[in-house]
């Protein structure tokens, strides 16, 4: 399993410290989200996200990739998810999403309506996402019709 996360280190730092394990003298028993010692790439350039979808001459065998909502615009966000639903299908891409989902119906509602990718919002959701073999129902983000002031919001964000 080779995870790639494009953020800051603020949301690294929050999904390592979720899968910490501490004994009773403070001693860090193991870490499943360390990316010093295993297949975790952790990437705080948007510009290198090319790497993650071009799978012949970029990263080879990778099974997830954790994308960041902020580092990318809705609309830059769109186009990486379909070009990686086109060039690279059998990665796993999951959003995260570290802002206000208020602000994103339509975003949320173009990526359920395609299949695009998972949302997740925390470490826990994204611990439930593993478990449950990458089945989420996103169903009830998908809009019935897009209004003019919702898909102004999409461009501005």
């Amino acid at each position: 399993m080779k995870i790639l996360l494009y953020s800051n280190e603020n949301i690294y730092q929050d999904i390592h410290n979720f899968y910490l394990e501490i004994d009773e003298n403070n001693e860090i028993i193991r870490n499943d989200f360390d990316r010093n010692f295993s297949d975790i790439f952790h990437i705080n350039d948007p510009k290198f996200i090319n790497y993650a979808i071009n799978r012949i001459d970029g990263m080879q065998n990778v099974t997830d990739i954790i994308i960041q909502k902020t580092m990318f615009k809705n609309i830059q966000l769109m186009r990486i998810l379909f070009r990686f639903k086109f060039f690279n299908p059998d990665v796993h891409v999951i959003l995260y999403m570290d802002d206000d989902p208020i602000y994103y119906e339509v975003l949320f509602s173009r990526i359920a309506k395609h299949k695009l990718c998972n949302i997740v919002t925390s470490p826990l959701e994204l611990e439930e996402i593993w478990t449950h073999n990458y089945e989420q129902d996103l169903e009830h983000y998908i809009l019935s019709k897009e209004k003019k002031s919702l898909l102004k919001e999409f461009q501005r964000y």
